[in-house]
């Protein structure tokens, strides 16, 4: 819940060869990095290196930049 606003887990969120890719130039990190390292210790078999979740709201609804998110499991 943020702000009150009600989510559900869509999906976990596995992360891609962008974040391997200097923004400016294009040019790909010569040893894969951040993906290497987070490899290490947050892939898991056949979903990938994974990052976070994908959520979607509830209902309609706002939040602010600095809302407090309640995890419940």
């Amino acid at each position: 819940m943020i702000n009150h606003q009600e989510f559900i887990t869509a999906k976990p969120c596995d992360r891609c060869i962008v974040t391997t890719t200097d923004q400016i130039t294009g040019d790909r990190h010569p040893t894969q990095e951040p993906l290497r390292t987070l490899g290490t210790f947050r892939h898991k078999k056949d979903q990938g290196i994974l990052f976070g979740s994908n959520i979607m709201p509830v209902t309609p609804g706002e939040i602010e930049v600095g809302a407090i998110a309640q995890i419940s499991h």
